[in-house]
């Protein structure tokens, strides 16, 4: 077995906020069609879910060195978000939808993105099926890419 393509991929490792690494009182307002991010301006009454915030923290204090580890969010602005885990401890990047765009359009291109600029081992926690599903369907085009999608559960 060679050891120089598992010493040399590039590790990406991705989370998402809102109830993966924490709850909050912030809520989506809107439709479906028309979502309302504008009460997720502020981080509202925060918990932390121990599981994937341990794995968050876990995977930063492993270094940088060949790795991006990144807060994929669908709030709008960064600066809530990053203050707020900032405030607990954590130095992260994290990476806001545009208003403009659809969250799993955007979470699915950003992360294609980083496939093509050449990182192959990706793990992906996210609480929502629908965000996953898509990031699956990448397998088939990059075969070559490990990636491993969790799907956070905070309630069980």
């Amino acid at each position: 077995m060679k050891l120089t393509p598992l010493l040399e991929s590039k590790k990406l490792r991705v989370f998402d906020f809102d109830e993966t690494l924490v709850t909050t009182k912030s809520k989506l307002k809107g439709t479906d069609d028309n979502p309302d991010f504008s009460d997720w301006n502020t981080v509202k009454g925060p918990k932390i879910i121990p599981q994937t915030f341990k794995i968050l923290k876990n995977v930063l204090n492993k270094g940088s060195s060949g790795r991006k580890t990144v807060i994929l969010t669908a709030r709008s602005r960064a600066n809530a978000v990053k203050n707020y885990l900032k405030s607990v401890g954590v130095s992260v990047t994290v990476i806001p939808k545009p208003e403009s765009s659809n969250t799993i359009t955007f979470k699915n291109r950003w992360i294609e993105k980083q496939i093509e600029a050449g990182y192959d081992d990706i793990e992906v926690f996210d609480d929502l099926e629908e965000n996953l599903a898509r990031i699956r369907k990448m397998k088939k085009k990059y075969p070559n890419i490990k990636l491993r999608l969790h799907k956070v559960d905070y309630g069980a």
